[in-house]
């Protein structure tokens, strides 16, 4: 798997640098605007997507609980994924250990392991996905994804996360997994 999330990695960064278009002067702003609930005026489905992109690396955190306190622990790399998905999250899990360390996250923490954090998660991706998909415009996304670098690098990254959490937690999809 580790070659899987390297090359993945890789094609995420060759995109941003070689394929995506260049960054509107207007990016940031829209960023600051979005965080601050300021959505009048945009697509409710990039708003959704952005706020999905949101949502990930809480759930990535919930199925890495017990390898945030670990040797080489995953919660910079968690924490970076709320800036910048999968850029963060990929390269640990090239280096996390094998198998991973698997220890108790402690009392703080092991709230985060229960499954039920992981289906108010996915309730609230799916409830953002279908509000995205009923108001907004996906020929205005399709659009925006060939001609925003923000819309295409955030879709992309969506779509790995998607990728490599079926992929790494299969069994947290299925309702297998237990909290540790």
């Amino acid at each position: 798997m580790r070659w899987l999330y390297a090359s993945l990695w890789l094609l995420l960064v060759a995109d941003l640098a070689l394929l995506s278009p260049p960054p509107a002067p207007e990016q940031g702003a829209w960023i600051q605007e979005a965080l601050r609930g300021q959505w009048h005026g945009k697509n409710p489905a990039t708003i959704a997507l952005f706020n999905i992109m949101g949502l990930w690396p809480f759930a990535f955190a919930s199925r890495l609980s017990g390898e945030l306190r670990a040797r080489l622990p995953a919660w910079p790399f968690v924490l970076g994924s709320v800036v910048v998905g999968a850029f963060a999250l990929l390269p640990y899990l090239v280096l996390r250990p094998t198998p991973p360390p698997g220890r108790d996250p402690g009392w703080g923490l092991r709230w985060l392991a229960h499954p039920a954090v992981l289906a108010v998660l996915g309730i609230a991706a799916l409830g953002m996905a279908g509000w995205g998909l009923l108001r907004g415009d996906l020929a205005a996304l399709a659009t925006a994804f060939r001609t925003e670098q923000l819309v295409q690098v955030m879709s992309l990254d969506c779509a790995v996360l998607a990728l490599v959490f079926g992929l790494s937690f299969p069994r947290a999809l299925s309702g297998g997994d237990r909290p540790r």
